[in-house]
C-alpha cells in the first residue's frame, strides 16, 4: 500500500482508507458464533466482505444483509455480485 494512503487503528481493528476525496472505513471482525451477531447491531454498511462463509452462522449472515444499506442484497450466486460477498458453498 502506497504510503498516506490509510490508517490502521490497532484498537478497534479498522483501516481508514483516505484517497483523495475517498474516505473509507474497513472493519475487521471475527464472527464465529451466532453471539456474534451483537458486533453488527449497529452498523450500517455500504457492503461486506464474508472469508471462509462456510465457517459463520446463517444468523450472522442473515443480519449482515440486514445491515448493507443498499436496494437489493445478494447472500448467494458467484464473487462478487453483490454487495455481500460470500464465497460459494457458505452456509447461507
Amino acid at each position: 500500500m502506497p504510503p498516506g494512503v490509510g490508517e490502521w487503528h490497532k484498537q478497534e481493528f479498522i483501516f481508514e482508507l483516505k484517497a483523495g476525496d475517498v474516505h473509507c472505513e474497513i472493519l475487521f471482525r471475527a464472527l464465529d458464533t451466532p453471539d456474534d451477531v451483537r458486533k453488527v447491531l449497529s452498523l450500517e454498511l455500504t457492503g461486506a466482505y464474508i472469508n471462509e462463509g462456510r465457517e459463520v452462522p446463517k444468523a450472522i449472515l442473515d443480519m449482515i444483509g440486514g445491515r448493507v444499506v443498499v436496494e437489493e442484497v445478494m447472500l448467494r450466486g458467484k464473487p462478487g455480485n453483490g454487495p455481500v460477498n460470500v464465497p460459494p458453498g457458505a452456509k447461507a
